[in-house]
């Protein structure tokens, strides 16, 4: 792997952490837990697209599982405050995936 493209795929690998961050900042610095998962929904959307961009492939990630999953829960049972750690989840698995080679 080169190097503009290790630089795009660091990129991409931080822009979902950073995401939880900001919302778990909005969360609980100013209790905007429901409108703050919109900056989770950017992140997996800006993430998607570097992909696609990259592979050239359309497939949904494992942080898109878990944005629907939480958007759901959040919907449906009003547990803003504690979906986000459905994310939490997805990043340990997605940092336990063994990469690829080639």
């Amino acid at each position: 792997m080169n190097n503009e493209n290790q630089k795009r795929f660091d990129i991409s690998r931080g822009i979902f952490p950073l995401s939880i961050l900001v919302f778990m900042g909005m969360g609980f610095i100013w209790g905007l837990w429901h409108p703050g998962w919109v900056v989770i929904v950017a992140a997996c959307f800006i993430e998607e697209i570097i992909k696609f961009i990259r592979c050239g492939k359309l497939k949904i990630s494992l942080y898109g599982v878990a944005t629907i999953i939480f958007i759901a829960v959040g919907l449906i049972f009003n547990l803003w405050n504690y979906a986000w750690l459905i994310f939490v989840v997805a990043w340990v698995f997605d940092e336990m995936r063994i990469p690829s080679k080639g």
